[in-house]
């Protein structure tokens, strides 16, 4: 399975395929209502951090 972390102004969407990338699911927005600028998974344990921004909140760094 392949996953792509995609952050866009309205969240960060997760699209996962097989191996042959031809058919693809999307699932989200996670983080609703953040813009998201960045993603990145962590090897280590499974957790993905998100670089975001918010109107009201300012700069933020998000980890699941």
């Amino acid at each position: 399975m392949r996953a792509l972390l995609v952050g866009t102004r309205k969240g960060l969407f997760v699209l996962t395929s097989d191996d042959e990338r031809r058919d693809w699911e999307v699932s989200g927005p996670l983080l609703k209502g953040w813009e998201v600028f960045h993603t990145v998974p962590d090897p280590r344990d499974g957790s993905v951090y998100a670089a975001t921004n918010s109107f009201v909140y300012g700069a933020t760094v998000h980890r699941s």
